[in-house]
């Protein structure tokens, strides 16, 4: 499957409804926010910092909803990050998720990814040793074996880019806010 890239999206309009939610570790999943002129905009991941300063733009004319649109790895449906929230002529609130205190997600999300190419490698190298093994029917199942890794390291080894992509996005838009607020 094919990943589309993180895109930044600034809606300025009035959020006129929150869609039905569930909890996730550190964020709440929408299953869509209605806008009045700009529609729905589904599958938006709220962080619990953000909550509460959605919620007061709600109703409000002219709020800037600042979002990331990209995909859900696991199942390819579109996803979104919502990463500052303000209204007009007031406060913008943002968060970095890579900046506040996330380094060991970085970190252990860098590993993943490294841990994915190793199985790629891992998966090739059993392909080439089982190739001459064939006549002995353990070579088939090498083969095999060397196939299944190296699809499955392939596909970690793309999510956890992905995801560090979305990380690096995310200080981007942020740092290109006009005095927001982080918090």
């Amino acid at each position: 499957m094919d990943l589309k890239p993180w895109q930044q999206r600034v809606v300025s309009d009035e959020l006129i409804e929150v869609g039905p939610s569930k909890q996730e570790a550190g964020a709440t999943q929408f299953s869509y926010l209605e806008f009045r002129r700009e529609g729905r905009v589904r599958n938006v991941t709220v962080f619990d910092d953000m909550l509460s300063k959605m919620r007061e733009t709600q109703n409000a004319e002219n709020a800037s909803f600042y979002l990331l649109e990209g995909q859900n790895v696991r199942t390819g449906d579109a996803a979104n990050a919502l990463i500052a929230v303000g209204r007009a002529g007031g406060q913008t609130f943002g968060i970095d998720l890579k900046s506040r205190g996330s380094h060991d997600t970085v970190a252990n999300t860098d590993r993943a990814r490294k841990t994915g190419k190793l199985l790629q490698w891992a998966g090739a190298a059993m392909v080439l040793i089982g190739i001459p093994l064939v006549l002995v029917f353990i070579g088939i199942l090498m083969i095999g074996g060397g196939v299944v890794l190296w699809r499955t390291g392939k596909k970690i080894a793309k999510g956890m880019e992905y995801q560090l992509e979305m990380l690096a996005q995310c200080s981007r838009m942020v740092a290109g806010i006009p005095g927001v607020r982080l918090i």
